[in-house]
């Protein structure tokens, strides 16, 4: 699987999942593919042996936690640095986005 077939697929899975919202917007949704896929190439820190083949194999296994992101990020346009939310009696409160990130774990370190 390539980068741009993992950006594909999680963008078709998401896309099933909230395109019935009245306000669904699909270029924001792929900024935040994007947006999600970079951080977690920037979080396993692949070293400069890597290939773009080897990265993209590597990133396939994190496709939920991409997806996972991706969505949270999405769902919080407007929103961003809440950590809670009421109005008219509705409260809600939101997970702290790190928790995102479980297993995802630097290959190499900078020395």
């Amino acid at each position: 699987m390539t980068i741009t077939e993992l950006t594909d697929a999680i963008i078709d899975q998401l896309t099933t999942e909230l395109d019935m919202e009245e306000a669904f917007n699909s270029d924001l949704l792929e900024m935040r593919v994007n947006a999600a896929i970079t951080e977690v190439r920037n979080k396993r820190r692949y070293p400069s042996t890597y290939t773009e083949e080897m990265i993209a194999s590597d990133l396939s296994q994190f496709q939920a936690n991409i997806a996972n992101l991706a969505l949270f990020d999405y769902n919080m346009v407007g929103a961003q640095g809440e950590s809670s939310h009421g109005e008219n009696g509705v409260s809600r409160t939101y997970i702290d986005r790190r928790r995102l990130f479980s297993g995802i774990v630097p290959l190499a370190s900078f020395v």
